[in-house]
């Protein structure tokens, strides 16, 4: 992973999934395999998560998966919201 300053003290190690499609397929059958028990929902965090939620529903035959996000967009029709 490249190291990315993000001040004169601080650098971080940065992976970035969005956009390496290889890679997101290749990491979501990995952690396919290591599913042992049922599961009713695939859950993942806003942006960088999306894409491995993505690979992993479509490996699983899940129709769908949940993104939790910080804030509802207006283009949502009934977002789910909790204090």
């Amino acid at each position: 992973m490249p190291i990315i300053p993000i001040s004169s003290t601080v650098a971080i190690a940065s992976f970035v999934l969005l956009g390496d499609t290889e890679m997101a397929s290749y990491a979501a059958a990995e952690l396919v395999k290591r599913i042992t028990e049922p599961f009713d929902e695939i859950v993942t965090i806003e942006s960088k998560g999306i894409p491995l939620a993505e690979e992993i529903s479509k490996i699983t035959h899940r129709k769908n998966y949940v993104v939790l996000r910080k804030s509802a967009k207006g283009y949502m029709a009934h977002p789910i919201s909790v204090r």
